[in-house]
């Protein structure tokens, strides 16, 4: 490489660390004023409780958020998040209805140096359906398993029934309430709670509706079990022209439940 090209590298080089120097010199020690965009920054709600007397519920898959039009210094504005800010929406001070309504928002906490300035238009747009409710029946989903000699009587669940409640448009996906879960190696009759959990007509959980009842129970009676064997016996007659061969079944044995005195 001749001398003149090694100039020309030394010399890009030397502009290089000299616009570096220079642009930490500005950040750091000018901090020239910037402005920027913060999207989707949350909202939360405040007095919600308004929401039920009104007969009103929010719809569901709905994001609340604002989108901030910042001003500040460089620095300021360059290690700014959504963390840093704090905003609310107080529901109680205002008509709300079915349908969209647009719900002013205030600055609680933001960070120094930073200057929202959209601060005075901030709205975050809220859906609400009216609510509903229905009764659904409940159904057992427990899974149960027996000792040996022991098998099942019966299984019956409480409540029969439920009522569901919420936003019409969740309320209607609710086609029963079921118990779920597992009570094993049964050798007794025994009883058991367990949540009740609200689904659709493809067995998927309904979420962001409200049961009357949280709680069901399964009652499991058993007793002792046992294979006989079936000894059929024909009694009837027949006319003189047919004999009687035997008769051919389906099964040989049958298992009996009963108390353990009868079986």
């Amino acid at each position: 490489m001749d001398r003149t090209k090694k100039k020309t590298i030394i010399v890009k080089c030397v502009c290089v660390l000299l616009s570096f120097i220079l642009w930490l010199y500005v950040s750091n020690v000018e901090n020239p004023s910037r402005t920027s965009e913060l999207k989707s920054v949350p909202v939360e709600f405040l007095n919600e409780d308004v929401l039920t007397s009104s007969n009103l519920y929010f719809s569901p898959n709905q994001n609340y958020t604002v989108d901030l039009k910042l001003e500040g210094g460089a620095k300021e504005i360059y290690s700014v998040n959504k963390s840093d800010f704090i905003l609310k929406a107080d529901l109680s001070g205002y008509a709300l209805k079915k349908g969209e309504n647009n719900i002013p928002v205030e600055v609680v906490s933001a960070p120094e140096g930073v200057t929202i300035k959209n601060k005075t238009v901030l709205t975050v747009k809220v859906l609400l359906e009216e609510s509903t409710e229905k009764n659904v029946s409940v159904y057992s989903k427990v899974r149960t398993t027996f000792k040996d000699g022991v098998s099942k009587k019966s299984i019956t669940v409480t409540p029969k029934s439920v009522k569901v409640s919420g936003p019409e448009s969740l309320v209607k996906n609710v086609t029963s309430v079921v118990l779920e879960g597992d009570i094993v190696d049964i050798s007794k009759d025994i009883s058991q709670s367990f949540k009740l959990i609200p689904i659709d007509s493809s067995g998927n959980e309904v979420t962001g509706v409200e049961l009357s009842e949280d709680i069901g129970k399964v009652v499991v009676n058993v007793g002792n079990s046992k294979q006989v064997k079936i000894n059929p016996v024909y009694k009837g007659s027949l006319p003189e022209n047919l004999t009687f061969k035997g008769i051919t079944l389906s099964a040989d044995t049958v298992n009996i439940v009963g108390d353990s005195n009868v079986v």
